[in-house]
């Protein structure tokens, strides 16, 4: 996880304990990472399996959304089933990704008039 550009984190919608397995990987990431802006992404994956009961959806989604505001990461819902959201989740961590690194400034002739 060190000298990473971004990381994205994925925990299944179906099974809550998924998002807490995930609790030692991201306290790893907050210790190599110590100082430095990393983009994250915590894609909540399978939301096909959970999107017709609203209680657990709404569980899920609370809690994605805590730990995802705890470690600084961007939240989405994905179906790898449906494809939805796959693609938002890549182009949001580049990006998050290309608006930390450092643009080179022109270098110019080197003059300063005093």
């Amino acid at each position: 996880m060190a000298d990473k550009d971004g990381l994205v984190f994925v925990f299944s919608m179906e099974n809550e304990a998924s998002l807490d397995n995930l609790a030692p990987f991201f306290e790893l990431h907050l210790q190599m990472n110590r100082g430095r802006k990393i983009p994250v992404v915590l894609a909540a994956n399978k939301k096909d399996k959970v999107e017709d009961d609203a209680k657990k959806l709404a569980n899920i989604r609370e809690k994605g959304q805590a730990r995802a505001k705890e470690i600084g990461a961007i939240y989405i819902e994905t179906s790898a089933a449906t494809g939805e959201r796959i693609q938002d989740v890549f182009e949001s961590l580049v990006r998050d990704v290309r608006k930390t690194k450092v643009t080179p400034q022109k270098k110019g002739s080197g003059c300063i008039i005093c």
